[in-house]
C-alpha cells in the first residue's frame, strides 16, 4: 500500500507497472522518480488518442533553447524555440507530420533510449546514458575540425578561442556520461533563410525529480504519465546561420569537448562576450550567430510525458532552474509548479529542488492577472489574462510567495477546426520565498524561468 504525505497525497515508493489489466491507471499519485512502467501496449484505448513527447529547455542568463518531439499519434510535431532573455525577442517554428501513430518510437522509458524523428526540414534526436556521449568518430572535415582543436581548446568561427579543459570550483570536474542526455537537432529555414543546429549535453547526476500519474474521472481510460526534472547542467553550443557554417561552427565546439574528455567548460580566460557573438564563417564571408552553453550558468529541464488524454484541456505549467544563495553559500534551485487539469486529488505536481533535493509542496495558485471585465468562459486566454502584468504565485500552505514578472509572452495560436492550441508561454524573473521541509525560509531572487497557461482541443 502506498503511504499517504502529510497532506494526504499518495507517495508511490515501489516499481510498478503504470496501467492495470483493463487498461486503467493502476495507482494515482507522485514519486521522485520514474516507478511507474509504461507500455504503450498496453492501452486499451483508441489508439489515435494516445500523445507522447519529450521537451526540452536549456537556458542561462541571455538565451533559451526549446525542442518539442510531439507525437499526438493523428499528428506529429516538431518545434523549436530560441528566446533573447535579455531582449525579449523570439523565434518558434514548428513542423508537422500527418498521422505519425507511434511512428516516432517515442521510449517507454524517461531514463533510456533514443528519441529521434526527421523530415526533410528537420532532425532531431534526444539520448539517454551511453548514446549521449559526444561522439567518438571523427566529423565529415577531419582535417578542418583537428587543426580548430589545439590542446584542449578550440576556434569556432571567426577564430574564436575557447576553453574546454578546466574543471569548475563547484563542480565535480566533469559530466557523467553514464547518466548524461544529448540534445541534437538541425531545423532548416528556422528564422527565413537560416537554420539552427545545436548540440547540448545535460549531466543527471542521482536527484529527485517530479513523477506524477494523473487520471481523469469522467474516462477511466484517460491517464497522464509525466515526469519532469529540473536543474540539470548543461554544456553544448548552438548556431544559427547558413547551415552548412552553422553545422562546422557546432561540430567544432562539439569535437572539441569530445578531445577534452567533456570536461566543464571554465571561461575564466577572459574571452570578452565570448559566451554569445555573432561572427563571419572563416572562408565564407557568411555571418552565424554562436552562442555556447557553459555549465556554471546554464541548466537544462526535460518535461517527459506519456498519456491518453480527454479532448478539452487547459493547463497551468511554470518551472525555473538557476542559482540561487542559501546559508550563504550557492545552491542548484528549481521548482515545478502546475495545476489544471486531470484528477489531482491523489496528488499535485508542485515541487521546489535544492541541490537535487525535493521539497513537496500542497495546491498553488498563479496569481494570473485578469482582463477588466473578463468572463471567465472567454474562448482565447488572451480575452481573459493580462499576460504582461505580474503575477503573485502563493500556496495553500503559506509556503510559497512568489513574484513573476514578464519579459516576453511566447504565444501561438492554432485554430483549424478539428485541433484547437491556445498557448501563452511567458519568461520572466521570479523573486519571493519558500519554506522548506525543514522549515528554513529561503529567499528567490530574480530566478530566470517561465509560467505558462494552455488550452488545447485535440
Amino acid at each position: 500500500m502506498s503511504p499517504l504525505n502529510s497532506r494526504g497525497e499518495t507517495l508511490v515508493s515501489e516499481p510498478m507497472p503504470l496501467l492495470d489489466s483493463q487498461g486503467r491507471l493502476a495507482k494515482p499519485g507522485y514519486a521522485l522518480s520514474p516507478l511507474w512502467a509504461y507500455d504503450r501496449d498496453a492501452i486499451t484505448a483508441a489508439k489515435h488518442r494516445i500523445k507522447e513527447w519529450d521537451y526540452y529547455l536549456v537556458n542561462d542568463g541571455k538565451y533559451a533553447l526549446a525542442l518539442t518531439l510531439n507525437d499526438m499519434s493523428y499528428l506529429g510535431m516538431l518545434s523549436a524555440s530560441l528566446l533573447d532573455l535579455e531582449t525579449g525577442a523570439y523565434v518558434t517554428t514548428t513542423e508537422l507530420t500527418a498521422f505519425p501513430m507511434g511512428k516516432f518510437g517515442m521510449p517507454s522509458s524517461s531514463d533510456q533510449g533514443i528519441s529521434f524523428h526527421e523530415t526533410k526540414r528537420v532532425s532531431m534526436r534526444f539520448s539517454v546514458g551511453a548514446q549521449a556521449s559526444p561522439n567518438s568518430g571523427e566529423p565529415a572535415e577531419v582535417a578542418e575540425v583537428e587543426e580548430a582543436v589545439e590542446g584542449g581548446r578550440t576556434r569556432l568561427a571567426g577564430g574564436a578561442s575557447i576553453d574546454l579543459t578546466s574543471g569548475l570550483p563547484d563542480s565535480p570536474g566533469r559530466f557523467d556520461r553514464k547518466n548524461c542526455r544529448q540534445i541534437e537537432a538541425v531545423f532548416r529555414r528556422f528564422e527565413g533563410d537560416d537554420c539552427l543546429v545545436a548540440r547540448i549535453w545535460l549531466d543527471q547526476p542521482p536527484q529527485d525529480s517530479m513523477v506524477i500519474a494523473t487520471p481523469w474521472t469522467q474516462d477511466e481510460q484517460a491517464f497522464y504519465y509525466n515526469r519532469k526534472i529540473i536543474g540539470m547542467r548543461a554544456q553544448g553550443v548552438m548556431a544559427k546561420g547558413p547551415e552548412a557554417e552553422a553545422r562546422r561552427a557546432v561540430e567544432r565546439a562539439a569535437w572539441a569537448i569530445h578531445e577534452a574528455d567533456a570536461q566543464l567548460v571554465d571561461d575564466r580566460a577572459g574571452q570578452a562576450d565570448a559566451g554569445s557573438r555573432s561572427v563571419d564563417e572563416p572562408g565564407t564571408g557568411e555571418r552565424v550567430m554562436i552562442h555556447r552553453f557553459l555549465p556554471e550558468d546554464s541548466f537544462g529541464l526535460l518535461d517527459w510525458g506519456r498519456g491518453v488524454w480527454t479532448r478539452d484541456n487547459t493547463w497551468y505549467w511554470s518551472a525555473a532552474q538557476g542559482w540561487q544563495e542559501r546559508d550563504g553559500r550557492p545552491c542548484r534551485f528549481g521548482f515545478n509548479l502546475g495545476y489544471g487539469f486531470g484528477d489531482t486529488s491523489a496528488a499535485s505536481e508542485n515541487m521546489v529542488f535544492v541541490d537535487g533535493c525535493a521539497h513537496k509542496l500542497g495546491r498553488v495558485d498563479f496569481g494570473i492577472p485578469e482582463v477588466a471585465g473578463a468572463d471567465a468562459s472567454a474562448k482565447r486566454l488572451s480575452q481573459r489574462y493580462d499576460f504582461m502584468k505580474p503575477w503573485h504565485f502563493t500556496d495553500d500552505e503559506s509556503r510559497l510567495d512568489l513574484r513573476f514578472v514578464p519579459l516576453v509572452d511566447r504565444c501561438d495560436l492554432t485554430d483549424v477546426k478539428l485541433v484547437l492550441t491556445d498557448q501563452h508561454q511567458v519568461f520572466g524573473t521570479f523573486s519571493g520565498h519558500v519554506i522548506l521541509d525543514d522549515g528554513t525560509r529561503m529567499q528567490i531572487k530574480d530566478l530566470k524561468g517561465f509560467a505558462e497557461a494552455v488550452h488545447n482541443v485535440y
